[in-house]
């Protein structure tokens, strides 16, 4: 749910033509505008600030933006949407018990700047061993595979083509001649 709140008709005529375009793209998305002010204190809890406010909520995360009452601001309001769902659910898991490029290693062959920019947009970001674990949590978003050095486990193979089945998102680095596959 995406909610425009100004007492300035001709913001809201402005954003109802932006997020128009998000509605044709997801027609589940439910658009509100409100030629009104948000209650401070919910203005408060949501840390905005102005008469032109943003708000959108997601399996009960609820996030907002203030919004320049002469700028269209598409870019952020795509970020907040972003920034919300994945807050909502979206774990990002990744792989490791194989030999996998470190999530922490901040070398050239490291992922730490990767882990970073997906916390920045909100994610929550987990190692996963599926030796131990034994399955892949259902909020998990995308499991990333980097670059493995050991052959998985016929029983780790099969979660991992479960995964995938059940439409599960795989991002697999490797590189070339890679010892391992799944």
């Amino acid at each position: 749910q995406i909610k425009v709140y100004s007492p300035n008709l001709e913001v809201l005529n402005m954003y109802d033509k932006v997020l128009g375009l998000y509605k044709n793209y997801l027609p589940s998305t439910n658009i509100e505008l409100q030629q009104d002010v948000l209650e401070p204190t919910r203005a408060s809890k949501l840390k905005v600030y102005s008469e032109h406010v943003v708000v959108v909520n997601y399996k009960n995360v609820e996030q907002a933006i203030d919004i320049q009452h002469d700028q269209l601001a598409e870019k952020q309001i795509s970020s907040l949407i972003q920034h919300t769902v994945n807050h909502a659910s979206n774990w990002l898991a990744f792989l490791t018990g194989h030999g996998e490029n470190d999530m922490f290693e901040t070398n050239e062959f490291g992922l730490s700047k990767f882990m970073i920019m997906f916390k920045q947009q909100g994610m929550h970001v987990v190692s996963l061993n599926l030796a131990e674990q034994k399955f892949i949590p259902q909020n998990t978003a995308l499991l990333i595979v980097a670059n493995p050095q050991q052959d998985f486990l016929p029983a780790e193979t099969e979660l991992l083509h479960e995964y995938i089945a059940s439409g599960g998102n795989v991002l697999w680095f490797t590189e070339p001649e890679s010892p391992s596959s799944a």
